[in-house]
C-alpha cells in the first residue's frame, strides 16, 4: 500500500517529487513538461501495479 500512495502522490504533485530527485542538485532549475509527465505516467503505472498485487494477492 506504501508505494500505491507514493504512486498517487507521484501523480498529483510530479514538480515536488521532481525536485526531490533532481532540482537540488542545481541552481534555479525547472522541470520540463515531458519531465513532469513522465514522473505523472510512473506514479500512475506504480500506483496501478500495487493496487493490482494487493487486491490480487489477498484473493
Amino acid at each position: 500500500m506504501l508505494l500505491a500512495l507514493l504512486g498517487i502522490l507521484h501523480a498529483v504533485f510530479p514538480q515536488f517529487f521532481w525536485y526531490l530527485n533532481h532540482g537540488w542538485r542545481y541552481k534555479n532549475a525547472e522541470p520540463s513538461d515531458a519531465a513532469l509527465g513522465v514522473t505523472r505516467i510512473v506514479g500512475v503505472l506504480a500506483a496501478l501495479l500495487a493496487s493490482g498485487c494487493f487486491f490480487l494477492g489477498s484473493t
